[in-house]
């Protein structure tokens, strides 16, 4: 397949349950991470911090170009509600930073080679 995503062995994953319960909604049954964001439910928080978690990964070592855009708004996806039930920029903002530890362990198993967003982009910026 041209636009494939990369595999990783999720058993490998230093994470705890909470953790491997997003990562098993964004990585298939044979290891390859989804081609596509995962579904959002409102009732369930876990599938925003997924889909989240997908997009930042798919930025990253995605094949498909459609991907390689800036990830700007995907902290909506977030379940980011304060007591007021609104939803809220800053605590987005802390979760993603909390969530940064499944990104860098589902990175840690792909090959920088494979980091095709991020080749892009540092090629397009001058660091490549």
């Amino acid at each position: 397949m041209r636009n494939a995503m990369p595999r990783i062995n999720i058993e490998a994953l230093n994470l705890n349950h909470e953790d491997m319960a997003i990562v098993k909604l964004i990585v298939k049954s044979n290891g390859s991470i989804r081609s596509t964001k995962p579904h959002i439910n409102d009732n369930n928080p876990i599938t925003g911090k997924a889909a989240y978690i997908w997009r930042m990964i798919a930025f990253s070592v995605s094949k498909n170009p459609v991907h390689h855009c800036m990830p700007i708004t995907a902290t909506f996806d977030l379940p980011a509600f304060g007591n007021d039930n609104k939803w809220s920029s800053a605590l987005a903002s802390k979760m993603a930073k909390e969530l940064k530890h499944i990104e860098n362990e589902i990175l840690g198993q792909i090959p920088k080679i494979e980091w095709y967003g991020i080749t892009r982009w540092g090629r397009s910026l001058g660091y490549l």
